[in-house]
């Protein structure tokens, strides 16, 4: 860089810095002010507050309001993309030159060295002393109890402690760091398991004693996340970004892999109740109500007998879906539910138009049944099927059939009630960016673009289910 203020010239920072300031008497800020701000210190765009000095240069704003330069800076969430990501001195000549300046004479710490006094103070300055490193170990004692003698504690990045977990007495050689940083129990926190699916082991754990993290023996070599062997019964754990296409680009993505999954277990005898991230997230509750109800666990047991069947108003069914069921509501045409002698609904059916009309004409869809979080109601959907059934023939309605999503059942108690199997789906899909999963119909084609463009344009990618087993019930014949 040139001296604005005279010729001196120097590619060199730091000797231009050590000019300004001897020639000039001025700071490399107060140069830069004077040179090139006509003597008038900058400030924030947006409040004018104080601006912070960096290299010959002033921030365009402040601390306050750093996000409008992220936001100025790039469209990904406000942070631009650093544009010497991935690069090397090899393979991008503006990092080549930068570093053939930064040889030699040319690194500002070329030449300079720690004294041994300085070395040792430095040493003596990173222990810890006993009262700080106990401070420190207290953060986490509920997790982990340090064996080794405090006495022995020499660095914190380098030496290996002995901590012993206090939920399983395993011992595990940590460093300080790595223990501040987070570092879990191998063992209790099998290495690959995200921090949700962890959660759901430990919720099945706690009522289901011999419940096992990552069974890799039942269906190999297909790995169940969670599975409780006393029940058969295991619980798939899909991340939204792990389990979509948009994971592994570069592999071959096989979309039915959850349904070959599902199939092997239903070949072992296992139930297998498959979960996406956000519904843990979002509905951990029913997610909850759902294992208790395979694990034979529900919290009441409501005898169908004492309740009696009435219509549910739109406000109820949607109240009643939206936290009873998996998948919410959705609008139908008439809902039934069953009310105990509390006046509380433990159980609902909602029947509708099905979409494919002219296959299923004389037809109505079961869009919707569930019961009340935490309730068991032996014989509630029979109940509610013949009153249904009474209505659909009044109306001159021949059948009922309804779709099974094959992630969470197999329709054992629509064939208890009458239904027969008459085929099954393809493997369903969503579109997720990661956070949510959205409806494929959000991103049909329209405006002229194909569905992928707009899927491209959105930055979403596809997840898929398992498809439904489609189930039929043929009511012309019932007195």
């Amino acid at each position: 860089m040139d001296c604005k203020l005279c010729e001196f010239k120097h590619g060199d920072l730091k000797k231009l810095t050590n000019h300004i300031r001897s020639e000039h008497k001025l700071s490399s800020e107060g140069y830069t002010v004077k040179v090139y701000h006509d003597g008038i210190k900058p400030t924030c765009r947006e409040c004018q507050a104080p601006v912070r000095y960096v290299s010959f240069s002033f921030k365009a704003f402040c601390k306050d309001h750093s996000h409008l330069a992220m936001k100025e800076g790039g469209s990904r969430g406000g942070k631009a993309e650093a544009w010497n990501r991935g690069k090397t001195k090899q393979t991008d000549d503006r990092i080549k030159q930068q570093s053939e300046k930064m040889i030699g004479t040319g690194n500002p710490f070329y030449g300079r060295h720690h004294t041994q006094d300085a070395l040792q103070k430095i040493s003596l300055s990173k222990l810890l002393v006993t009262s700080t490193l106990n401070e420190r170990l207290s953060t986490r004692q509920s997790e982990f109890t340090l064996i080794t003698s405090v006495e022995q504690y020499v660095s914190r990045q380098e030496q290996y402690l002995t901590f012993q977990c206090t939920k399983c007495g395993e011992l595990q050689p940590k460093t300080l760091q790595a223990f501040e940083r987070g570092s879990r129990c191998y063992r209790c926190h099998p290495v690959g398991k995200s921090n949700w699916e962890l959660e759901v082991f430990s919720y099945v754990q706690s009522i289901a004693l011999d419940a096992v993290s990552g069974d890799k023996k039942i269906i190999m070599p297909k790995e169940i996340d969670v599975y409780v062997p006393s029940k058969k019964l295991g619980i798939e754990c899909h991340g939204l970004y792990w389990h979509s296409d948009g994971a592994k680009q570069d592999e071959i993505f096989n979309k039915n892999k959850h349904l070959e999954k599902s199939v092997l277990a239903t070949e072992k005898g296992i139930k297998l109740l498959q979960i996406f991230e956000d519904e843990w997230r979002d509905k951990r509750g029913i997610c909850e109500s759902m294992i208790l109800h395979r694990l034979g666990l529900d919290a009441h047991r409501c005898k169908t007998w004492s309740t009696k069947v009435v219509e549910l108003n739109s406000k109820e069914q949607r109240e009643f879906f939206d936290s009873t069921h998996i998948s919410g509501y959705v609008p139908s045409k008439i809902t039934w539910g069953l009310r105990d002698r509390s006046n509380n609904i433990v159980a609902a059916l909602s029947l509708r138009i099905p979409r494919h009309g002219k296959k299923y004409e004389g037809c109505l869809e079961i869009a919707r049944f569930s019961t009340a979080i935490g309730t068991s109601v032996p014989g509630g959907l029979s109940k509610l099927l013949k009153t249904a059934k009474s209505w659909c023939k009044s109306n001159g309605y021949s059948r009922i059939m309804t779709y099974v999503d094959r992630r969470v059942g197999e329709g054992n108690g629509y064939r208890s009630a009458g239904f027969n199997m008459t085929g099954t789906t393809p493997v369903d899909y969503w579109y997720t960016d990661n956070h949510l999963r959205y409806d494929r119909f959000r991103f049909r084609a329209r405006d002229g673009k194909s569905e992928r463009q707009i899927v491209n344009e959105a930055n979403v990618s596809r997840i898929y289910g398992c498809g439904s087993l489609v189930f039929v019930h043929d009511i012309s014949s019932i007195d």
